[in-house]
């Protein structure tokens, strides 16, 4: 028996299962490391620099904002 009260039909099926149980385990943990150090780099000088540079090149505003120059 692997995890609970469920069968296999044969050893190949029960390894096949361990082994994609642990693939997701460790997808789920990059994951969840991934989204850490997302969170971590929005506080450290690179995120604040990508700020920065975005915050300069911001879309310009809508055509009825800007001003026309006439010649």
């Amino acid at each position: 028996m692997y995890k609970g009260d469920q069968g296999f039909c044969s050893v190949e099926c029960r390894e096949r299962q361990i082994y994609m149980d642990e693939m997701k385990e460790i997808e789920e943990s990059t994951k969840k490391m991934v989204a850490s150090f997302r969170e971590s780099c929005r506080q450290c000088e690179t995120g604040a620099l990508l700020e920065q540079f975005q915050q300069r090149h911001k879309p310009l505003s809508s055509p009825k904002d800007r001003a026309i120059f006439v010649l």
